[in-house]
């Protein structure tokens, strides 16, 4: 995954180099791909409580200017999540055996970045990414069939990246951060207990306005 990040942002720094193009205030939106590794905190017999997935998602927003050299943007997201953990195996009170599975699915976040220019055409910035997820736990009886429970979590994941202006028209993204758990819950009973926790990376492209 490291591999991968600097890959990305090797790739994107030369083709910025030929970019002459400033970041100027406007409306935005984009697409953007990575790979998200998820924990859960869950109790049971052959726990296997990670696991990661391909992410991609779809974003828009709006991007302004500061004093010199600085940079925020506002916006919000919405994806979906590839990863599927197996919690592990439980016992019902009847004495049936079953495997748990969970599944982040979609989610929705609002973000919020301040940025420094590092020359005419990049910036790197930090920020905040409020984040609700809609998750399935999958519980699938020895004896067969499938009952889907949704759950919910609520996540608040500090960021950082690196943003460069390709075009006057198109720019380019890479960015990591880390989901704590602040809530969740599982057909409305609470399972803070049980919080998820991910790390993420990602790619993606804007056309701004």
């Amino acid at each position: 995954m490291k591999k991968y990040i600097a890959l990305s942002v090797a790739a994107l720094a030369f083709v910025a180099t030929g970019a002459q193009a400033e970041f100027k205030p406007g409306a935005f939106v984009g697409v953007d791909a990575g790979y998200s590794h998820t924990k859960v905190d869950y109790d049971l017999p052959g726990v296997n409580n990670k696991g990661g997935g391909m992410i991609a998602g779809v974003h828009f927003g709006y991007l302004g200017t500061m004093a010199q050299n600085w940079i925020w943007d506002l916006g919000a997201r919405v994806g979906y999540d590839t990863t599927s953990i197996l919690l592990g195996d439980t016992v019902d009170e009847d004495g049936d055996a079953s495997t748990l599975h969970y599944k982040p699915t979609y989610n929705v976040g609002l973000f919020a970045h301040v940025g420094r220019m590092v020359g005419n055409c990049a910036a790197i910035f930090a920020g905040v990414n409020f984040d609700y997820t809609i998750a399935t736990i999958k519980t699938l009886p020895d004896a067969g069939g499938r009952v889907d429970t949704q759950a919910t979590v609520f996540s608040i994941a500090p960021e950082l990246g690196v943003k460069f202006k390709l075009s006057e028209k198109w720019s380019a993204t890479v960015t990591t951060g880390y989901k704590f758990g602040i809530s969740a819950k599982a057909n409305g009973v609470s399972m803070d207990n049980n919080k998820p926790s991910a790390y993420y990376a990602k790619a993606g492209v804007s056309y701004h306005f």
